[in-house]
């Protein structure tokens, strides 16, 4: 579509020359062509103004004028952020080497001697005008892209859990997306059975059709518990992998920790995801290390084979699960962050809770990233019994 606009455009060219015999003649040529619109201004002064009338695709400049030269105009128009890039091909009867690179150097794209060879003026014009117009099309692209991007970003903060207590469970989290929007989501949920379940997401790639995807697991864990009012997670790990495998068909798929937690007992199922860790309150971690399937790709045939794990969660016990963009965050050495980095934080911290934990590891990250932009999205999510 863009291009299809490109090549039906008409392109405005405006000649600033004081010789009305070479503007006759430049007119004469273009009006041959109907690609062209032709404009025309007698003087720099006039020039300038006509430029910032219509806006055209290529300004052809004449060097010597009176009251006010080429070189002058093409300063100001490389100066006004409306007309700094309109393409400016010099005509000129100066052929010295200093006037074209003081040309060049104002921003001119081109410098034509004159007189005029018909066929080559054409040929120039066309090839600028294209460029340009090619160029404004494309900041257009990018710009309509960035901003959708920046609705997809606002739009998935909006989803994330909007409070950090839920009953006797209190939470904190940092969520970091590597370009723009992320692949990863997470959510708290109340199921009928009164427990809670936290869940942690992780689709494969980056970008806006990895959130995307995201958003749409999401919605479909939302439907899952809501309408099917499903509480066996593993049943759920099911329905997910089953539902979704229309959708992740081209090779990619989803991660996940569930976390289903009630009275003094989690019930935890990783599917190829990162290992959650368990913290207790006298700090001594242990790793869950039990693992599943990805999900999204139809892999699961019962949910007998799914492993499941109970430990116990009492008061002051923590949890952490986070996203594999964290642990393999690499920094300027090609070192990853690693697991034992974060083993490290949880020993070296004097108070353990979630908003501590997550800001240290936040902290660390920072540092060792040297405040650089992650590779991967990052997710964290931590939350304390209370």
């Amino acid at each position: 579509m863009i291009w299809m606009i490109q090549k039906n455009k008409k392109f405005k060219v405006l000649i600033i020359e004081d010789s009305m015999i070479i503007r006759t003649l430049v007119k004469t040529i273009l009006q041959k062509d109907s690609n062209f619109e032709f404009y025309e201004a007698k003087n720099g002064k006039i020039g300038y103004e006509r430029t910032l009338e219509i806006l055209p695709d290529v300004i052809l400049l004449d060097i010597m004028m009176p009251e006010m030269n080429g070189y002058e105009v093409c300063e100001l128009l490389k100066k006004n952020k409306f007309t700094k890039e309109i393409p400016i091909i010099i005509i000129s009867a100066l052929d010295e080497i200093e006037n074209k690179e003081k040309g060049f150097e104002l921003g001119a794209v081109d410098y034509i001697i004159k007189p005029v060879e018909p066929q080559e003026l054409v040929a120039r014009i066309k090839t600028h005008a294209e460029l340009y117009n090619a160029q404004k099309e494309l900041k257009n692209y990018i710009q309509l892209f960035e901003n959708d991007l920046k609705t997809a970003q606002t739009l998935q903060y909006a989803m994330l859990p909007k409070k950090k207590i839920y009953d006797n469970i209190e939470l904190d989290w940092y969520f970091k997306e590597s370009f723009n929007v992320s692949g990863d989501i997470f959510g708290v949920l109340d199921m009928t059975d009164g427990s809670k379940f936290i869940y942690v997401i992780d689709v494969s790639g980056h970008g806006a059709a990895a959130a995307m995807l995201s958003l749409l697991v999401k919605q479909e864990i939302e439907n899952l518990i809501y309408e099917k009012k499903i509480v066996n997670i593993s049943e759920l790990g099911k329905y997910l992998d089953e539902k979704e495998k229309n959708i992740f068909n081209d090779g990619s798929y989803f991660t996940a920790v569930f976390f289903k937690i009630k009275k003094d007992e989690i019930k935890i199922i990783n599917f190829g995801h990162r290992q959650p860790f368990i913290i207790r309150k006298n700090k001594k971690t242990e790793i869950i290390r039990n693992t599943n399937l990805p999900l999204g790709m139809g892999l699961i045939e019962n949910i007998k084979n799914i492993d499941e794990i109970s430990v116990e969660f009492n008061k002051e016990d923590m949890f952490l699960i986070y996203t594999d963009g964290l642990v393999e965050a690499h920094n300027s050495k090609k070192e990853e962050f690693s697991e034992e980095n974060i083993i490290n934080i949880i020993n070296n911290l004097k108070e353990i809770n979630p908003n501590k934990l997550v800001n240290q590891i936040k902290k660390e990250l920072n540092l060792f990233l040297n405040n650089n932009t992650p590779e991967d999205d990052i997710t964290i999510v931590s939350g304390i019994k209370l």
